[in-house]
């Protein structure tokens, strides 16, 4: 495989921007009708459910997409020759990654993001004793590995000092008050039921799987790579079908990444979240890590 130089991240659900549908409908409106058509007329007002906001967000990071190839063809952004290009996503990214790549139709991942938010929605609604929390300062890591006999468990492994952790109740209320005592900065996230990326998924993974293993996966135009599995996709149905349930090992990916030869980070958004958790990771040093939005003001300034 080659080497990577170049990578194109793709955010999940911590970004968030009020004006979804307006981009969609500006950068590319034919994807926009078709949520419409597939999900719900009016999915970029509501996303009351994780059901309309996944197939919402999921617009918003093509959207984002678009407007990353047309600083590219513009001459104003250098996204590196294609085989040395990844594409990752952080959870429900890994379908924008996935259809940006050409791994997957774009009809094929809006209707496998909304099946995956609707089956979510599902595990939310039944399991009432799930719950999600941040927790921010050096060790965190650490501090979780230590707390897993209180039931805590890593979700997501966002960067050496950032993480979210999931679990019981009175596994999270346990580790509010331990993590505030060890110096940690914890934050209840609201996710009203429910413990992603841990196996209190494991339910609807069967379902996510017959429909993943239902869908046509071509061969994309440089390389994908797993938050799950901090590598390479070998197995893409199978793969995404169990990332539902299992850790995101984003600082552990983004590292990986850079040992691999990456050095340039390009955020589709919205937001910018993960280009700055590539900055916590890897530094500054020889690195750059940039919002496709903050790339755009920038190109202004410079016409």
């Amino acid at each position: 495989m080659p080497d990577v130089t170049h990578v194109v991240l793709f955010p999940g659900q911590g970004s968030e921007i009020s004006e979804m549908g307006a981009r969609v409908d500006e950068y590319v409106p034919e994807l926009g009708a078709l949520a419409r058509e597939i999900v719900a007329p009016d999915l970029f007002e509501r996303r009351d459910t994780l059901g309309l906001f996944q197939p919402a967000l999921f617009c918003a990071t093509m959207a984002g997409w678009e407007r990353i190839q047309r600083l590219h063809a513009a001459g104003k952004l250098d996204l590196g020759d294609p085989a040395e290009r990844a594409f990752c996503g952080h959870s429900l990214g890994e379908f924008g990654a996935m259809a940006a790549s050409g791994a997957l139709a774009m009809e094929d991942a809006l209707r496998l993001v909304k099946l995956r938010g609707e089956l979510l929605e599902e595990v939310r609604q039944v399991d009432a004793k799930g719950a999600m929390m941040a927790m921010i300062g050096p060790g965190v890591q650490d501090f979780v590995a230590g707390a897993a006999d209180q039931g805590v468990m890593m979700a997501n492994d966002n960067s050496p000092v950032q993480v979210v952790v999931a679990g019981s109740h009175e596994a999270m209320d346990w580790c509010y008050t331990a993590g505030k005592e060890a110096g940690f900065r914890v934050v209840k996230l609201p996710m009203n039921g429910g413990a992603g990326h841990t196996p209190r998924m494991a339910p609807v993974v069967p379902r996510f799987r017959e429909a993943l293993e239902r869908t046509t996966f071509r061969e994309p135009a440089g390389q994908i790579w797993s938050a799950a599995d901090a590598a390479p996709f070998t197995d893409p149905a199978e793969q995404l079908a169990t990332a539902i349930m299992r850790n995101v090992r984003w600082r552990e990916l983004v590292v990986n990444l850079h040992a691999a030869g990456a050095w340039k980070f390009v955020e589709s958004g919205p937001g910018h979240v993960l280009a700055g958790l590539v900055r916590k990771t890897l530094g500054t040093d020889g690195i750059e890590a940039h919002a496709i939005h903050d790339l755009e003001d920038e190109a202004a300034a410079a016409s």
